[in-house]
């Protein structure tokens, strides 16, 4: 432990070294620079009142966490102001120390917004993280100062269980250094992800240091004759900086001789990164597949690099081509940018608000696994690039290039062998989608893609073709109707029209909002013939002779789009059900439990198909609507004990009562049998079953 000497003298060092770092990327007169020191000492000062006597458990005192965090934010750059240094010294204050809320707004009345949206809601780890993404979109610096926070905490980690080092690790990595990944702050990624490498897999990370370790003795003489030949091919007539860089541990990537180091060529344009290129691949043998053009298709986060293999001497070399601007840019991303930049505000921001806005928020890791950069490249037939995400299929590839293509898709060529639209995509793939003369989308197409662009425009177009079809049938209802009351099918339609052009709808408005059962046929038609007169039961005796109706078969973890099953009774196989039909969904009762006689039910019954008990539904999730109650998780857990299901996660109730759970059941027959138990608890108001996009 240091003594109080050593720490005055260590805040003067770490002051001198957060001030200097800021005043290199802010421009600073004397006058403003003697505030900053002002308000840095006085912050300092607070903080170390409040943690007096607090010490970490590496035995430090704790007031060299948060200085150590002010220092990594100094270093961001333009985008954090001296708010956001304030607020990186204090942001423990509220949490951990007796300090109010109030008394930070009246003492660091420009900082205190920040430090309240950086303190944890201990309670509910996903809400925690919705508040600070929430925040982020009101103000970045919230996000830069929690990474910050983390970079700091990781060095310490190895002071804690193996339990909790590993889930902090996994945290940092699918969390924290994805998001620095998405917002293109590779630097900061890389270093997140060699820190927490050890304890993710530390058999990997122990090969990999032994292994460049190895690389920088044995290459040592191979290196050097690269650097000379590197140097007749560059004579100096174009202007590149060359360096060999040896690589940060990446759990994700395999631990091979090309990820141990790479060869950086930094030039002073994009055209003369072409430039460069081009001497490269004439100079040395390019390894084929391994070349990457993310200068003409960036990726989703904004990168540009020219990427290549080639072969020297037995040795395959990896390269780093990039314009100095783009390379600044990828290595920063956004800490390269001015928080008052026009461009500030970047696609990441809007499609994190969008996300936001209109999911169900579950997980942000979610949204992370969607919004990672593009993971592979595929050639179109006339040589055009396009970027998708690992696991993506044909049919993807086919809605990147065209909604309309991807609509009418029915088969691909990769790489001149014909295959599904299904087939999952690798990275210098040269696809063909092959066309029907119409769209011949269905439900199945959901399962078949993996991409939000092609999930979203397969949605919307089902919906599109569900009211095409309503539209109809209205209209063949309306014209039955009508003649069967004795009207001409012209009156029948200017009847439509007339409503249509009063009400301001389009008549196929009108049609799909009676075939749904929203518009009377009276509305549309007038007063329909005699009293008693059922103009629908007079059109289907007219039509069509008496039949039994046949009892339509439901199964309970389809998860079809149009079925439901009702969350406040929660029926299971061997329940006696009945449907009742709503607009453009059916949903399943047990019977007595939808009590309103004038809606008609809907005969179902239930797949009663061999074995169907013994189906593995796969992973599922659960949203319970609770009512508090004194040991709710506890009672909750019992039928998972009882039945041995393993939870995968779990997010505990917050304000609106929910308890949130995915796990995997094994059998529909364990399902059912969980779902009867947990619908006997009292204080159990609604069971909402869904299914999960877990891993299997």
């Amino acid at each position: 432990m240091r003594s109080a000497g050593q720490v005055t003298q260590a805040f003067a060092e770490e002051k001198d070294n957060i001030l200097s770092w800021y005043i290199l990327h802010h421009a600073v007169d004397d006058n403003e620079l003697q505030e900053l020191s002002t308000r840095l000492t006085k912050a300092v000062e607070v903080a170390n009142r409040l943690h007096a006597g607090s010490l970490r458990k590496t035995g430090e005192p704790y007031i060299y966490h948060p200085l150590r965090t002010a220092m990594e934010v100094s270093r961001f750059g333009r985008i954090v102001d001296w708010p956001s240094i304030e607020a990186a010294i204090l942001h423990d204050t509220i949490e951990d120390t007796d300090y109010s809320l109030e008394e930070l707004r009246r003492d660091f009345p420009d900082s205190a917004e920040l430090v309240e949206a950086l303190t944890k809601i201990k309670d509910d780890k996903e809400l925690s993280y919705r508040r600070l993404f929430e925040y982020a979109l009101k103000d970045i610096r919230v996000l830069l100062i929690k990474i910050a926070d983390r970079v700091d905490n990781l060095g310490t980690l190895h002071i804690f269980s193996p339990e909790k080092r590993l889930r902090i690790a996994r945290e940092s990595a699918t969390m924290y250094a994805n998001t620095c990944e998405r917002l293109c702050m590779l630097d900061l990624a890389s270093r997140l992800r060699e820190q927490v490498g050890e304890y993710l897999t530390p058999e990997k990370y122990a090969e990999f240091q032994e292994a460049q370790k190895k690389a920088k003795k044995e290459l040592e003489r191979p290196l050097v004759h690269l650097r000379s030949r590197l140097a007749e091919v560059f004579p100096g007539d174009l202007t590149v900086r060359i360096d060999i860089h040896w690589n940060r541990f990446d759990h994700t990537l395999p631990v091979i001789n090309e990820n141990l180091f790479t060869v950086r060529i930094i030039a002073e344009s994009r055209e003369a990164a072409y430039q460069a290129l081009g001497r490269v691949h004439i100079s040395f043998p390019a390894i084929p597949g391994t070349f990457k053009d993310n200068i003409s298709n960036p990726r989703e986060n904004g990168f540009r690099a020219l990427e290549t293999s080639i072969s020297n001497r037995g040795m395959i070399v990896r390269f780093y081509i990039a314009s100095r601007e783009d390379d600044r840019y990828n290595r920063l991303g956004l800490l390269s940018m001015d928080v008052e930049s026009a461009h500030f505000n970047t696609r990441y921001l809007k499609d994190l608000r969008e996300f936001l806005e209109a999911e169900d928020f579950a997980n942000i890791q979610d949204y992370l696994r969607f919004n990672l950069p593009d993971g592979i490249q595929v050639t179109t037939p006339k040589g055009e690039t396009v970027n998708l995400e690992v696991g993506a299929t044909a049919l993807d590839f086919a809605f990147a290039l065209h909604k309309g293509l991807g609509l009418r898709a029915t088969g691909a060529i990769i790489n001149d062998i014909p295959t599904s639209i299904a087939t999952k995509l690798k990275m210098n793939d040269r696809v063909i989608i092959k066309t029907a003369d119409h769209p011949v989308c269905n439900e199945k197409f959901q399962q078949w893609a993996t991409t939000r662009r092609a999930m979203s425009a397969i949605k919307r177009y089902l919906r599109q073709e569900e009211l095409r079809k309503a539209s109809e049938e209205g209209k063949k209802l309306l014209l039955g109707v009508g003649t069967a009351a004795g009207m001409d099918s012209w009156e029948v339609d200017n009847r439509v029209k007339a409503l249509a052009a009063q009400s301001g709808e389009k008549t196929d408005k009108i049609y799909e909002e009676v075939f749904f059962g929203k518009m009377p046929l009276e509305k549309v038609l007038g007063p329909l013939a005699r009293p008693g007169w059922n103009p629908v039961s007079a059109l289907l005796q007219k039509v069509m002779p008496p039949k039994p109706v046949a009892a339509r078969t439901v199964r309970r973890y389809d998860f079809s789009s149009n079925l439901r099953f009702c969350t406040k009774c929660v029926p299971v196989l061997g329940d006696e059900i009945e449907g009742v039909a709503g607009e453009r969904v059916l949903t399943v009762h047990r019977k007595g439990c939808f009590s309103d006689d004038s809606v008609p039910r809907v005969t179902v019954e239930w797949d009663r198909q061999k074995k169907i008990e013994l189906r593995d539904p796969g992973p599922v999730k659960l949203e319970i609507v609770t009512t508090p109650t004194p040991g709710l998780l506890y009672r909750t857990m019992a039928p998972f004990r009882n039945l041995e299901i393993e939870i995968n996660s779990i997010s505990l109730p917050g304000e609106d009562n929910i308890l949130h759970l995915e796990f995997r059941p094994g059998t529909s027959r364990a399902l059912d049998r969980l779902l009867r138990e947990l619908r006997k608890l009292e204080f159990v108001r609604e069971i909402e079953l869904g299914h999960s996009e877990a891993p299997h």
